[in-house]
C-alpha cells in the first residue's frame, strides 16, 4: 500500500492517536489544521462550526464516527482521485458536507459540487421542502448529467433533523435501506 493510497489516506486520518482530546466532539475526530483554520477569520469559523455541527448531528443520528478532514493546503490535494479535499471520512468513505437553501438551483448545486470533491454528500437544507420535491429535483440533475455517478452516496438532511439515504443507480436516486450497507457495497472487498 503505497502512502497516498485511498486505503493509507483512510486508516491514516481514521487513527484516533493522532487526535487531541480538545479535538474530539463526542464520535466527531477534528484534525487539528482544521481548527487552526477555523481561528484566520470569520468566515472560516462559519464555515467549521456548520460543518462540525452537521457531523456531530449526523454521527449522533446514525451513531458513527466522523473523521473532519484538513483543508486544501497550497493545492495538495487528500483524495486522489478528485483532485480534493472531502471534508470528512464516514464508515471508510470520502463524504463532503454541503448546506443548501430550500431551492432546486442550490440543492442541485450542492450536489454537483459534492460529486467532484468525494464519494459521497450529506446536504442540509435549510428549509421546510418535503423530500419527494427534492428527490424530484436531485432526479431531474441526475438524468442531465453525462457521467453516470453509479454508487455515489446522497444523504438528505431536512431541518427537523431526519435524514434520507439514497445511492445514484443508472442515473436516478435509489432509497438504501441504511447508510452503512450503502456504505459496504461502495467499498471494495475486504474493507
Amino acid at each position: 500500500m503505497c502512502d497516498n493510497s485511498k486505503e493509507a489516506l483512510i486508516a491514516k486520518y481514521t487513527d484516533k492517536s493522532r487526535y487531541k482530546p480538545e479535538h474530539i466532539y463526542g464520535d466527531v475526530y477534528v484534525d487539528k489544521a482544521r481548527i487552526e483554520l477555523s481561528k484566520t477569520n470569520d468566515e472560516e469559523k462559519e464555515i467549521f462550526y456548520r460543518e462540525l455541527n452537521a457531523a456531530k448531528r449526523f454521527s449522533k443520528h446514525f451513531n458513527c464516527e466522523v473523521f473532519l478532514l484538513p483543508p486544501d493546503k497550497n493545492g495538495h490535494a487528500i483524495y486522489l482521485d478528485k483532485h480534493s479535499n472531502p471534508d470528512s471520512i464516514i464508515k471508510g468513505l470520502f463524504i463532503d458536507f454541503k448546506q443548501a437553501k430550500n431551492t432546486d438551483t442550490s440543492i442541485t448545486r450542492q450536489l454537483e459540487r459534492g460529486l467532484g470533491q468525494a464519494e459521497g454528500v450529506i446536504i442540509t437544507i435549510n428549509g421546510d421542502t418535503i423530500i419527494t420535491k427534492v428527490v424530484q429535483w436531485l432526479n431531474g440533475k441526475i438524468n442531465t448529467m453525462t457521467k453516470p455517478y453509479d454508487g455515489f452516496i446522497v444523504v438528505v438532511e431536512n431541518n427537523k433533523g431526519s435524514y434520507w439515504i439514497f445511492t445514484i443507480r443508472r442515473k436516478r436516486l435509489s432509497i438504501e435501506e441504511n447508510l452503512f450497507s450503502a456504505a459496504q457495497r461502495h467499498s471494495p472487498p475486504g474493507n
